[in-house]
C-alpha cells in the first residue's frame, strides 16, 4: 500500500509540474499574441496614414490638372473670340478701302469733268468775247444784255442757294456718320472685354451696323449721283453766265473735301496704331501665362514620376523581403521535418526501454512547447494548434507514465 501511495504521489507531482509548465506556456503564448496584435495594429495605422496622404496628394494633383484644363479651355475660347473680332475688323477695313477707292474714282471723274468744262469754257469765253464786241457795236443789244445779265444773276443766286443747301445737307450727313462711327469705335474699344464674352450677339449687331453704314453710304452715293445730274442740267442752262463763280466754288469744295479725307485718314491710322499696341500687349501676357502654366505642368509631371519611381522601389523591396521571409520559413519547416523524423526514429529505437521512452516523450513535449513556436516566428495558428495538441498528449502521457511505474514496481 505504501508503494502504491508513493507512486500516486509521484504521479500527482508529475501532473502538477506538467500543469504548471502548461500554464506558463499558455501565458507566454498569450503575451506573444498580444504583442503581435499590437504590431499588426501599428502597421495597419501606418498603412492607413500612408493611404490618406496618398489620397490627399492625388486630390491636389487632380485639382491642379483641372485648373490647368480650365485655363486652357478659357484660352481657347478667348482665341476664338479674338479671331471673330479680327474677322469683323478685317471686314470693316475692306469696307473702308472700298469707300476710299470709290472716293478716288469720283475724284478722277471730277477731274476729267473739270478739264472738259475748262476746255468748253475756253471756247465759250471766245464766243462771249466775240458777242461782247458785237454788243459794244450794237447799243440796242446792250440793254437786252443787261436784262439778260440781271436774269442770269438772279438764277445764279438761286443756283448758289440750292447748291449751298445741298452742300450743307451733305456735310451734315457726313458729320453725323463720322460721329456715329467714332462713337461706335469708342464703344467697341471700351466694351471689348464684354464683347468677347457675348461674341455671337454683338458680332451680329456689328455686322448689321456695318450693313447699315454700307446702306447709308449707297444712299449718299445715289443722292450724290442725283445731285450731280441735276447740277449738270442746271449748269448747262446757266453756264454762259456763271463760269467764273463755278470755278471758284468748285476749287473751294475740292480743297475742303481733300482736307476732310486727309483728316479721316490720319484718325484711322492713329486708331489702328493704338489697336495694334493693345493687341501686342495682350498677346505677350497670354504667352507669359502659357509659359508659367507649362512650367507648373512640368513640375507636377516630375513629382508624379518621382513618386512612381519611389513606389516601384518600395514594391521591389517588399518583394525581396517577402522572398527572404518565405525562404526562411521553408528552411524552418525543413528543420522541423528533420527533427520530427529524428524523434520518430528515436522513439522506435527506445520502445523496448521504458525509461528511455519516458525521456523521449519529455524531449518531444519540450520540443513542441518551446522550439516549434520559436522556429515558426510566433505564428498564432501554430501556437493554437500546439495548445490543442498538448492537452490531448499530456493526458495520454500521464496515464502511460503511471502504468510504466506500476509495472516496474511489480517486477521489482
Amino acid at each position: 500500500m505504501n508503494l502504491i501511495e508513493r507512486q500516486k504521489l509521484k504521479a500527482m507531482r508529475v501532473v502538477e509540474k506538467m500543469h504548471q509548465q502548461f500554464q506558463q506556456q499558455l501565458q507566454r503564448d498569450a503575451q506573444k499574441t498580444i504583442d503581435q496584435e499590437q504590431r499588426e495594429r501599428q502597421q495597419l495605422l501606418w498603412q492607413i496614414q500612408l493611404e490618406k496622404q496618398r489620397e490627399s496628394r492625388n486630390r491636389k494633383r487632380i485639382e491642379q490638372i483641372r485648373e490647368v484644363r480650365e485655363m486652357t479651355y478659357k484660352e481657347k475660347v478667348t482665341k476664338e473670340k479674338e479671331r471673330s473680332l479680327e474677322q469683323a475688323r478685317k471686314r470693316m477695313e475692306d469696307i473702308e478701302r472700298e469707300m476710299q477707292l470709290d472716293e478716288q474714282r469720283r475724284n478722277m471723274e471730277r477731274e476729267k469733268e473739270r478739264k472738259k468744262r475748262e476746255a468748253a469754257e475756253r471756247g465759250q469765253l471766245a464766243v462771249l468775247e466775240t458777242k461782247a464786241r458785237k454788243m459794244e457795236i450794237d447799243q440796242m443789244q446792250r440793254e437786252k444784255l443787261n436784262e439778260l445779265k440781271s436774269r442770269v444773276r438772279e438764277k445764279e443766286r438761286q443756283m448758289e442757294d440750292k447748291y449751298q443747301s445741298v452742300h450743307d445737307d451733305k456735310q451734315h450727313r457726313a458729320a453725323e456718320l463720322r460721329a456715329k462711327n467714332e462713337e461706335r469705335i469708342r464703344q467697341a474699344l471700351s466694351r471689348e472685354h464684354h464683347q468677347r464674352e457675348m461674341k455671337h450677339s454683338k458680332d451680329v449687331g456689328r455686322v448689321q451696323a456695318i450693313e447699315a453704314q454700307v446702306k447709308q453710304y449707297r444712299d449718299l452715293k445715289e443722292l450724290e449721283d442725283e445731285d450731280r445730274e441735276r447740277r449738270k442740267e442746271e449748269i448747262e442752262m446757266m453756264r454762259m453766265a456763271a463760269i467764273e463763280k463755278a470755278k471758284y466754288t468748285q476749287k473751294q469744295h475740292v480743297l475742303a473735301k481733300s482736307e476732310n479725307i486727309n483728316a479721316k485718314l490720319k484718325e484711322s491710322e492713329c486708331r489702328l496704331r493704338e489697336h495694334k499696341t493693345i493687341k501686342e500687349s495682350v498677346i505677350q501676357k497670354q504667352k507669359r501665362n502659357w509659359e508659367e502654366k507649362k512650367e507648373i505642368i512640368n513640375q507636377i509631371n516630375k513629382q508624379t514620376q518621382e513618386e512612381r519611381e519611389a513606389l516601384k522601389r518600395a514594391h521591389e523591396i517588399e518583394k525581396e523581403n517577402l522572398k527572404k521571409v518565405l525562404e526562411e520559413k521553408q528552411r524552418i519547416q525543413n528543420q522541423i521535418r528533420q527533427m520530427s523524423v529524428k524523434m520518430a526514429a528515436h522513439r522506435e529505437r527506445n520502445k523496448s526501454n521504458p525509461n528511455s521512452l519516458l525521456k523521449a516523450t519529455r524531449d518531444s513535449i519540450n520540443f513542441e512547447e518551446y522550439m516549434l513556436p520559436e522556429l515558426m516566428g510566433g505564428d498564432s495558428n501554430v501556437s493554437s494548434f500546439l495548445q490543442s495538441k498538448k492537452t490531448s498528449k499530456r493526458g495520454k502521457q500521464s496515464v502511460e507514465i503511471l502504468r510504466e511505474e506500476e509495472n516496474s514496481n511489480i517486477s521489482d
